[in-house]
């Protein structure tokens, strides 16, 4: 009998989660900022962990986009040339772990967003206490790495349109009349 409790709370509760991940998606709107915040107030949420960063993958270098941290934690995430390292190699994992700094006691797990083969971001997952992460599934987070990438290559066509525009502009300037 305590079994089917068990089994249907685990039920109510991937179910709630599923609906908080409906409800950041149908929450998105135009900035990319803002949807990127949004992806990870939810998987700090959801999947337990002490720190999450969304970085933009730009000229081999990291972008902050988005971040939540737990208070305990440094402000800095000093990981970032360990995840570049890994990105340089374009073969290698879409998801890995990396070791942070040696005075920091997290646990992380970086998943590169990638849209038409190419790595335009990644989302850095850290567990800080102890007793091992809680990543959440791997469906819950399969959920929110398509979401990024979906998020990535939306924001990629605003890119690409925004810079047709400027030449468009450019032209019509530039012409008689």
């Amino acid at each position: 009998m305590s079994e089917n409790r068990d089994i249907q709370n685990i039920e109510i509760e991937r179910e709630q989660q599923f609906l908080c991940i409906v409800s950041c998606l149908l929450s998105f709107g135009t900035n990319y900022e803002n949807n990127v915040k949004s992806i990870v107030e939810l998987s700090h949420r959801l999947l337990g962990t002490a720190c999450v960063t969304y970085s933009r993958y730009e000229k081999g270098t990291l972008r902050t986009v988005a971040a939540k941290r737990d208070c305990s934690l440094s402000a800095s995430h000093e990981c970032a040339n360990s995840i570049c390292d890994k990105l340089e190699d374009d073969l290698s994992e879409d998801s890995f772990p990396i070791q942070p700094a040696a005075e920091c006691t997290k646990q992380c797990l970086v998943h590169r967003i990638r849209c038409e083969h190419e790595t335009k971001a990644v989302l850095c997952l850290c567990h800080g206490g102890e007793g091992g992460p809680v990543w959440g599934g791997n469906t819950l987070l399969g959920m929110l790495i398509s979401a990024c990438q979906a998020e990535e290559r939306r924001y990629d066509s605003y890119l690409a349109l925004q810079d047709s525009e400027e030449r468009f502009k450019a032209i019509c300037e530039s012409c008689c009349v």
